[in-house]
């Protein structure tokens, strides 16, 4: 898996070499922490990380090749135990990407491996391999996303909670699912004030029965010239609307200068 993942990296910078603007960069992380739940087991743990990134445009065109590769090695160390090591090597970000302008609006586009959120922030928030289009007119927003979770790799997606030894070191497929969403937003449909409404499914891969079923509600836009906010409610489901939940929240930003925020 180490062999193939770094094959597809490297052909990918072969590949755009030679296109136009060719822009990369590179991070490195370290972080060291101790746990002590109960004040007596104490905990140790060791986390870095190195990420390379590159960023082309195709040609001509209003598109772009975005990739990113990471490695990361972490280490927990608990009293009594033996040391538990995780490695990961994964490609979070892979995707072509624009705005293309059209006489009616402007199409954006995501395809390949790319970060969703959500309007909530919790019910798509991480990678998804597939396409997003939106579709921004001067009265109202279209959007559409597709996406599948089987090859991403559920070591990084979870590395947080990961404190044994997994099975599998540096790449482990996560859990295969299809979601699917569509999206309507008015933005400044009065005052400023912009309305929209988000539908989501997700789908078994070998059945593609619907394992659940979302709807986002939200209401976001300024008070006064330097505060904003922003209402979400969510409503999900997850068997067939026989029981229902829901989620809400409301976010209240401040901007007293321009190099301060207050949350």
């Amino acid at each position: 898996m180490k062999k193939i993942l770094l094959a597809i990296f490297t052909a990918l910078f072969i590949f755009v070499a030679p296109l136009a603007a060719f822009e990369w960069g590179g991070v490195v992380t370290d972080s060291t922490g101790i746990t002590t739940p109960d004040f007596s087991n104490i905990s140790f743990k060791q986390q870095n990380g190195i990420s390379l990134w590159f960023n082309t445009s195709l040609g001509s065109t209003d598109l772009f090749l975005s990739g990113e590769g990471t490695y990361k090695f972490k280490l927990v160390k608990a009293k009594d135990l033996d040391a538990q090591i995780i490695n990961v090597l994964d490609i979070p970000l892979l995707k072509i990407s624009g705005d293309i302008p059209t006489e009616g609006g402007v199409l954006s586009l995501n395809a390949g491996r790319f970060s969703y959120l959500d309007a909530s922030g919790v019910i798509f928030r991480g990678t998804l391999d597939g396409a997003g289009v939106d579709y921004t007119m001067p009265l109202v927003k279209l959007g559409f996303v597709a996406g599948y979770t089987g090859l991403l790799n559920e070591l990084n997606l979870n590395l947080a909670n990961i404190n044994e030894k997994p099975e599998k070191q540096f790449y482990d497929f996560s859990e295969a699912t299809i979601p699917l969403g569509a999206s309507v937003e008015f933005p400044g449909l009065f005052a400023n004030q912009t309305f929209g409404l988000q539908g989501y499914a997700v789908l078994n891969k070998d059945s593609f029965d619907a394992s659940g079923y979302y709807l986002n509600l939200f209401l976001s836009g300024p008070i006064t010239n330097f505060i904003f906010y922003n209402l979400v409610s969510s409503v999900a489901s997850a068997d067939s609307f026989k029981s229902i939940m829901n989620y809400s929240s409301l976010t209240v930003v401040a901007f007293p200068t321009e190099n301060i925020a207050v949350n």
